[in-house]
């Protein structure tokens, strides 16, 4: 695991989040001078003099705010790497990979997570429900989009929950249109110990970006639980999607349950999204006026029987893609 960069200490908890991200925009400016020859140094400079007026403040940080954007880069060399030594920042930076900055954890401070399941809202989207990831009491799906659909996050496994290795899991989606793929924000998670790390990863390069937290593992794990079995917020739908995902399938290999949703088609009916190698597709299901646990059984004998047998509708993954070699009468092209 990379070295992780200690900060000074702060007066409170609201100060500790600006600091951290006006440091982090600091590296990231200085970060891309160093390795990248192209990356003009009154760029450097003028991240120097914002940090100043911001209200960062080090020796080096001073000088090099009043160093020339003319300046020879192996004149402001040794500058940039006093100012790496003031913010005790890793470095020099690698050429590629994982950018080595740590805005958390401080020595001896650990932060606190929450899970709790909120309306997310915009005038595309409308209302939907997504689940809010609160740090130190800050809803940061929120700060970055909105939070992603709570029932998939725990079923059929919660995976917000360490496992052997480090992974990367989505925890905010766009807050515009609700879509993962349009915006999307991760979290590497990695358990070390009894800690719990939580790398944020850009989702379109996969570097880290400019902060890290840390929580203490029995906590995190009480918070993931707690999440994990409070079904209070869900709505006879929600109940169907996590009984589903929960069930056992039957699906052949390769395939998923997606998610399930009302259908926009079929008045009081469930669409159950299926993925597919290379395809995707859904198929509807009425209520019939059962419960959700009568409906999820239903629809758990349903994808156990044979799939040429259902009848689906299916879009493929990549456009002018051949009808699936798989399909059966009743499957149908989404228009």
């Amino acid at each position: 695991m990379p070295r992780i960069s200690r900060s000074r200490a702060r007066p409170c908890q609201h100060w500790v989040v600006d600091r951290d991200q006006l440091e982090a925009n600091l590296y990231s400016v200085a970060a891309n001078w160093f390795r990248s020859p192209s990356y003009g140094a009154e760029l450097l400079v003028a991240a120097a003099c914002g940090a100043l007026v911001d209200g960062i403040d080090t020796p080096a940080l001073v000088d090099l705010a009043g160093a020339s954007g003319r300046e020879n880069r192996s004149d402001l060399e040794p500058l940039v790497a006093r100012m790496a030594n003031d913010f005790d920042w890793d470095w020099p930076p690698p050429l590629e990979g994982l950018l080595p900055f740590r805005s958390y954890p401080r020595p001896g401070v650990l932060d606190v997570l929450d899970l709790d399941v909120r309306v997310y809202s915009s005038e595309v989207i409308g209302q939907v429900k997504g689940l809010a990831v609160l740090i130190n009491g800050v809803d940061w799906a929120k700060r970055l989009g909105a939070g992603m659909p709570p029932t998939g996050m725990f079923a059929p496994v919660a995976v917000l929950s360490p496992t052997d290795t480090s992974h990367v899991t989505v925890v905010a989606r766009c807050g515009v249109c609700g879509q993962p793929e349009c915006v999307s924000a991760s979290v590497r998670i990695t358990r070390d110990g009894d800690v719990v790390v939580w790398e944020w990863v850009d989702g379109e390069d996969g570097d880290a970006i400019t902060v890290v937290h840390q929580f203490a593992a029995d906590d995190y794990a009480r918070a993931i639980d707690r999440a994990a079995s409070d079904h209070s917020w869900e709505d006879p739908t929600d109940t169907v999607e996590r009984l589903v995902l929960c069930g056992n399938s039957g699906l052949p290999e390769g395939w998923g349950i997606s998610f399930l949703a009302d259908s926009r088609q079929t008045p009081a009916a469930l669409d159950v999204h299926i993925t597919m190698p290379d395809y995707f597709g859904y198929f509807t299901v009425p209520w019939n006026n059962q419960s959700p646990q009568c409906l999820a059984e239903e629809i758990l004998q349903h994808l156990k029987a044979n799939p040429q047998a259902w009848e689906l509708r299916w879009m493929p993954a990549r456009p002018g893609a051949p009808e699936p070699a798989w399909a059966g009468p009743l499957w149908r092209p989404y228009a």
